[in-house]
């Protein structure tokens, strides 16, 4: 068995490449910086190997096992292929599905996946052509495959590129998989294929018409058309979203009008005019407000480059203003909440969940709705397996969401899907029109029957060593002690001048108002505390701060209740930047 370490020598890194890659520029570079002896760039390119993150793969593209590249892609594949073909019954007879974006070398790092669980002997069914996240999960659920892979890496920036694994449930693989892939990846590296895949099955007239034969007629409701169409902007900030947008909005009828973004419309996987084309970043949007004020329009939809995520804004009073990911969770939230009713659907049998890290108000809705409601770790990973553990309580899930702009709006898909969610935000915007109200007016309405939430939340672009640092000072314990050995007293005690008297510190698996102090969250690897405040007039805080696990960034998440929310918020973000965030 082939196999080598991170521990191995730089030498024989760069021989293990040689003989492996068969890629000439990538093997031509690491050989010309080993007959330079360029140590430094060569560690670079060689440690560490890039690691298993949020369901998969995503780096920068380049020579290198640090890098993704065809050789990294090929040993991905092949490890995983053996991984699900002794874990997973029949998996080799049900097959894999595999999809790809529109970035540099996605198609090609497709077909060498497909080659690679070829090889294995797998039935490979292929989404030829560019296609948006969602439809991977959706083709190995109706399919019933053992396993998905799609090429993308979502809203990260040109330079890089990712592969995201589903497994036979149509959910983003968690543990034990994931360390149990990650294993089978290294056990044995040389390359059994390369990019040559044969006998493949093209399924993408299949999955894209069973989509937009049941995914999308599932979200759309009767509504009563408006007098003239709903106007509005679209921006698919030059990924795949458009040509799949446009054929979900004609299941509307000509009761809306898309005008898309001439500069975003088309794929481009250089993404010339944004160097960050996710729609939470800072002036993503300003393309598409310019041209929705040269069209006179008021509402802009956006998704992100593989189209599994919404955004929107809306011009009020002569500004705009981008709605935050728990502003159109909360709305969508209630717009599915006027299916259940209409439906006459038993609420208590009904459920809506989302993170940890996002807003509390869609609690305050459940509950007040008589709605049943859970939460759980970030990521849709582990959203879509607790729809999955909830329906084996008789409780279906309606509506999932995550603040990252990740909305589940239908039963049939079980990851987020900006399309879908763009359909029901649609929907809601004819009902807001034909009542003459704007969206901020809407949120009021909501805040009015659910109570005040404000949310803030941003990030602090960082390496590793520095993160490590920051969460080090934060809880002032080592990481290897048990919860049982932790006191709420090694953390701050105050933030934005409210009494800390909860913390949840999910890294340690600590719990300071757990009679044993472990979180029912258990324990994740990823680097997250939480801190629960609040002071005598009753304002309360949650404030989360985690680290990434796709972007080296550190990302925080605020949010207050009660009397001075802004002022509450403002001061916990100095505390943070000054003193926890600025090692």
């Amino acid at each position: 068995m082939a196999s080598i370490t991170d521990n191995s020598s730089l030498d024989d890194l760069v021989q293990a490449w040689l003989k492996w890659d068969r890629n000439d520029a990538s093997r031509n570079e690491i050989k010309a910086l080993h007959a330079a002896g360029n140590i430094t760039e060569l560690e670079q390119h060689m440690k560490p190997r890039l690691e298993f993150g949020t369901a998969g793969l995503r780096g920068p593209m380049r020579a290198g096992f640090s890098g993704l590249n065809d050789l990294m892609v090929v040993q991905t594949g092949q490890g995983v292929a053996r991984y699900a073909a002794k874990t997973t019954p029949s998996a080799e007879a049900r097959g894999v599905v595999i999809g790809h974006d529109h970035r540099h070398n996605s198609a090609r790092w497709a077909t060498m996946t497909a080659a690679a669980f070829g090889a294995q002997g797998y039935k490979v069914h292929v989404l030829e052509g560019n296609s948006f996240t969602p439809l991977v999960p959706f083709a190995v659920t109706h399919l019933k495959a053992a396993i998905g892979i799609m090429i993308t890496a979502s809203h990260n920036p040109g330079q890089d590129n990712g592969i995201k694994i589903y497994w036979e449930n149509g959910v983003q693989i968690i543990a034990p998989h994931d360390e149990g892939i990650a294993q089978s990846i290294v056990s044995d590296l040389a390359p059994a294929s390369w990019d040559k895949a044969d006998g493949t099955l093209n399924v993408t007239e299949e999955i894209t018409t069973a989509y937009f034969a049941t995914v999308i007629p599932s979200v759309i409701k009767p509504f009563q058309a408006p007098d003239k169409p709903l106007r509005l902007v679209h921006t698919s900030l030059h990924g795949v979203g458009e040509r799949f947008m446009r054929k979900a909005v004609a299941q509307l009828g000509g009761a809306v009008e898309v005008m898309s973004t001439p500069e975003q419309a088309d794929p481009n996987p250089d993404f010339p005019t944004t160097a960050f084309p996710n729609p939470e970043e800072k002036g993503t949007l300003d393309l598409a407000m310019a041209f929705a004020d040269n069209q006179g329009v008021h509402w802009i939809v956006a998704n992100d480059p593989d189209a599994d995520r919404f955004a929107a804004a809306e011009k009020v009073d002569g500004k705009w203003r981008i709605l935050t990911g728990n502003e159109i969770g909360i709305m969508l939230a209630a717009a599915m909440l006027d299916q259940v009713t209409q439906q006459g659907l038993d609420k208590s049998k009904v459920g809506m969940i989302t993170t940890v890290v996002s807003s509390k108000m869609l609690r305050a809705l459940t509950e007040k709705e008589g709605l049943r409601y859970s939460e759980c770790l970030t990521g849709f990973k582990n959203l879509g397996n607790l729809v999955l553990s909830m329906k084996e309580q008789d409780v279906d899930v309606m509506f999932s969401y995550e603040e990252a702009l990740g909305y589940a709006v239908s039963p049939l898909i079980r990851d987020k899907d900006g399309i879908s969610a763009l359909i029901v935000f649609v929907q809601l915007l004819f009902k807001l029109q034909s009542e003459n109200k704007s969206l901020h007016g809407y949120l009021a309405e909501l805040h009015t029957r659910y109570g005040y939430f404000e949310s803030r939340n941003a990030s602090v672009r960082c390496g590793q060593p520095k993160i490590a640092k920051m969460f080090l000072g934060m809880r002032q314990t080592d990481e290897a002690a048990s919860p049982a050995q932790i006191k709420i007293s090694q953390y701050p005690d105050t933030l934005g001048g409210l009494k800390v008297v909860r913390v949840v510190d999910v890294t340690l698996g600590y719990d300071s108002s757990a009679a044993n102090r472990a979180s029912v969250l258990g324990r994740s690897p990823g680097q997250m505390i939480q801190f629960f405040a609040e002071d005598a007039e009753g304002s309360r805080l949650y404030a989360t701060i985690r680290a990434s696990g796709t972007e080296p960034k550190v990302k925080y998440y605020l949010e207050a209740t009660g009397k001075d929310t802004n002022a509450i918020l403002t001061a916990t973000e100095q505390d943070l930047l000054k003193k926890w965030l600025a090692v």
